[in-house]
């Protein structure tokens, strides 16, 4: 199955009616989805294996916004890379444009930072209060 169209934008849709911009890492999030961080276009996407559909699950503009309810409100900058927790259906995503790492819950789209206070540099600190410089 191919999924995007070649194209360089943000779109969600089925198979190669799907747009995408600078791919910044994938994850497995079972045997179904598929998560993408879309580099470009600051969102992170889901994909159904099965299906090709694409849907945005996080992000949109660009900047930095929490979004604890998954309300579709969460920004990224550059989202770079993601990883799975295993066991969960928890992404963390590396977002480097704003110099911090993310949570992304894959099933209700809800939000948090994990670690980084986004000012770029190295410190180590427990939880939200350390540095990052572009993580990913």
């Amino acid at each position: 199955m191919v999924v995007g169209s070649g194209s360089a934008a943000a779109a969600d849709g089925v198979a190669t009616a799907a747009e995408f911009s600078a791919l910044g890492g994938l994850a497995a999030v079972n045997d179904s989805f598929v998560a993408v961080a879309d580099k470009g276009s600051h969102r992170i996407r889901l994909i159904d294996v099965d299906t090709g559909a694409t849907s945005t699950i996080a992000g949109g503009d660009e900047g930095y916004y929490d979004d604890h309810n998954g309300q579709g409100l969460s920004l990224f900058s550059s989202p770079s890379g993601l990883a799975r927790l295993p066991g969960s259906a928890l992404l963390v995503v590396a977002d480097a444009g704003n110099n911090v790492i993310r949570v992304v819950d894959s099933r209700s789209s809800a939000v948090w930072t994990l670690a980084g206070s986004r000012t770029a540099g190295i410190q180590a600190s427990a939880c939200a209060l350390g540095k990052t410089h572009a993580p990913g």
